[in-house]
């Protein structure tokens, strides 16, 4: 991907310490630099998240997925005002879960749409780089991959790549 180009990432990982792990790398920069981070995941993720992040992450704002995103098709318009709200800033960052063993399958169907759509969505995002952690101990196999193929790249313990 060029720079200053929008990046979005899947995140594979397999439970709590791993999701964790990985979310906190990727906010590192974000926390350091104070630079603007969204973070939609469910409520205790984000309290896990802001443990390890401690006082230094006051950059980071947290929303509960699973109220916004109820419907996958609300992600978007949330992400959108989070990019023209920092207009201007320099570098974002977000992590999104859209996501979660409930869904039915109708609604992992609309959450595969909604992972597509935000490349055409968020195109223009040229200083944003969003991940999107994908639990791989808890969704199925078929879900985990239609899932990463949606994303230009993959994540894992702070590298990225092109999907398998």
């Amino acid at each position: 991907m060029p720079p200053g180009a929008f990046r979005h990432e899947a995140m594979p990982y397999r439970g709590a310490e791993q999701f964790v792990g990985l979310a906190a790398s990727f906010l590192e920069r974000a926390v350091q630099e104070r630079e603007p981070a969204l973070v939609l995941v469910d409520e205790p993720k984000q309290a896990q998240l802001r443990d390890a992040l401690g006082p230094a992450g006051t950059s980071v704002t947290y929303r509960d997925v699973r109220v916004v995103g109820r419907n996958p098709a609300h992600i978007i318009p949330v992400w959108r005002s989070f990019v023209d709200d920092h207009a201007g800033h320099g570098a974002l960052w977000g992590i999104g879960e859209p996501l979660w063993p409930e869904r039915s399958a109708s609604e992992i169907a609309e959450c595969h749409q909604h992972e597509a759509l935000l490349n055409l969505a968020l195109a223009d995002a040229a200083t944003l780089t969003l991940a999107c952690p994908v639990d791989v101990g808890v969704l199925a196999p078929a879900t985990v991959s239609a899932t990463v193929r949606c994303h230009p790249d993959v994540r894992t313990a702070g590298a990225t790549q092109a999907p398998a």
